[in-house]
C-alpha cells in the first residue's frame, strides 16, 4: 500500500503539535494512525482507531478519524493507496471537505500533487510499537463495530483464547 500526503499536511501536523495541550494530543493520535498505516501489517486498523460516528458522506472513499478534543484526520482511500489529506479542527476539516467536494480524489491525482511517504522498515514485533486508542464504555462507535464484526474475525483476533469448535 502506498501512502501519500498533501503538500501542506506535515505543516498542519506540526502546527497542531505546537498549538496547545489538546492539539498536541490530537497530533500524537494522528501520528499513531499514520504509523499504523506505514507498518502495513495492521489488518484490524479500522477497529483500532476511532472513526467519526457518522462517517463521511460527501465522498465514497474518505475515512475521517476522530483524534479527540474536536480534531479530525481525513484520509482518502483508493485501491492500494492512502492519501493523508487534512488534519485539523472539526470545522477546518468540514471546510476542507466542502471546498474539495467537486475535486477528483483518486490515485492519479495523489501521484501528481502529493508526496509519497516511504514505508517503515519491518520489525519483528510491530504490534507492540503501535499503541491502541483508549477504550470508552458505552460508546456508540464501539457498539456499531461490534454489530458489524463477525465470528470469524473475532476468532482471528482472539485466536489464543478460543478452542477449536
Amino acid at each position: 500500500m502506498d501512502i501519500y500526503q498533501t503538500k501542506i499536511f506535515s505543516r498542519q501536523l506540526d502546527r497542531l503539535e505546537k498549538s496547545d495541550k489538546k492539539g498536541a494530543s490530537a497530533s500524537r493520535q494522528a501520528g499513531k494512525i499514520i504509523a499504523s498505516l506505514r507498518h502495513r501489517n495492521d489488518v484490524f486498523q479500522e477497529f483500532r482507531y476511532k472513526q467519526t460516528k457518522h462517517g463521511e458522506h460527501r465522498f465514497d472513499n474518505v475515512i475521517k478519524y476522530d483524534l479527540g478534543s474536536g480534531y479530525r484526520l481525513i484520509t482518502v482511500w483508493e485501491e492500494e493507496c492512502v492519501l493523508l489529506a487534512y488534519v485539523g479542527s472539526h470545522d477546518d476539516c468540514h471546510m476542507w471537505l466542502e471546498n474539495n467536494k467537486n475535486t477528483s480524489l483518486d490515485k492519479s491525482s495523489f501521484r501528481i500533487s502529493c508526496t509519497l511517504i516511504p514505508p517503515s522498515p519491518p520489525c519483528k514485533d510491530q504490534t507492540s510499537e503501535i499503541p491502541s486508542a483508549p477504550s470508552t464504555k458505552e460508546d456508540p462507535y464501539e457498539e456499531e463495530l461490534l454489530q458489524r464484526i463477525d465470528d470469524k474475525t473475532l476468532r482471528s483476533i482472539f485466536r489464543g483464547l478460543c478452542r477449536n469448535t
